[in-house]
């Protein structure tokens, strides 16, 4: 959808441009870059007329989740040149319930490979950083995107009741237990926050562990060439198959998974 509004106003205005000029080869080089940005202020004109929508409606609202992944996508190939190049395992994304992902964290570009990755809603635990204003934090919390401030305990554990909430009411939500992105030694994880998994043991639904793979090349390729991504969906972990483990146990459990996909993918073309 957004893809689409960005060719057609860039397009549009290049051709409508070029034709009012006298198709003039100097002006109509002009008018491709005009129509270019043209392209850019439209999509941005959307997050500005939806900002009602997105901030009153449910944060599991099927209509604003299905446009928040459509401009993810656009931002991953538009602008940071993200792409997801191969997805193994789909078919083990649960159908007939809400879910939690957990998943490994090597770049500030995961957290829209997740929002993109099942096309369907979700909703996040992100850094409570990204939470710079008012306006930003109803924004990001119209879609069910969460802030863990992991300096105030307090805090923390009110976002993750409200995740929690709105999980039983059907919203994926997907956390990265490493609390932070790695930047060295990718072949290995940082020790997963045994409360990351409250979210989704309080809700009492499956674990869904993912692998991404690739994702930290973006830091070094960033504008200059496409970055692609692999990403392994585990099978999930069902609430009676971990409801008896505790936190440090399940934490534990869910890394060694993960650790096993990127052990048998991570040279895999």
């Amino acid at each position: 959808m957004i893809i689409f509004l960005f060719f057609l106003v860039w397009i549009g205005t290049f051709t409508h441009l070029t034709f009012l000029s006298g198709l003039s080869y100097l002006f109509a080089f002009l008018w491709f870059f005009v129509g270019l940005a043209a392209g850019y202020v439209a999509v941005f004109l959307t997050m500005i007329l939806t900002v009602p929508f997105v901030i009153y409606a449910k944060p599991t609202n099927r209509l604003k989740h299905f446009y928040l992944r459509h401009l993810c996508d656009f931002v991953r190939l538009f602008i940071i040149k993200l792409k997801i190049d191969k997805v193994i395992g789909f078919e083990n994304i649960p159908k007939n319930s809400a879910y939690g992902i957990y998943a490994n964290h090597r770049s500030g570009a995961d957290a829209l490979i997740m929002l993109s990755l099942t096309r369907k809603r979700i909703g996040m635990l992100a850094k409570d950083s990204l939470f710079i204003n008012k306006f930003v934090t109803r924004w990001l919390n119209g879609f069910g995107i969460l802030s863990l401030d992991r300096d105030n305990a307090r805090n923390a554990l009110k976002e993750i009741n409200r995740g929690s909430k709105l999980m039983s009411e059907g919203l994926p939500m997907a956390v990265f237990p490493e609390g932070t992105r790695k930047k060295e030694d990718f072949h290995n994880l940082d020790t997963f926050k045994p409360g990351a998994f409250k979210l989704t043991t309080k809700a009492k639904l499956p674990i869904l562990p993912v692998a991404l793979i690739g994702s930290e090349d973006y830091h070094k390729r960033y504008l200059r060439r496409t970055t692609n991504v692999k990403v392994i969906i585990g099978k999930p972990i069902e609430y009676d198959d971990y409801k008896d483990l505790n936190a440090q146990e399940l934490s534990d459990k869910v890394a060694g998974k993960i650790m096993k996909m990127l052990k048998e993918h991570e040279t895999i073309q």
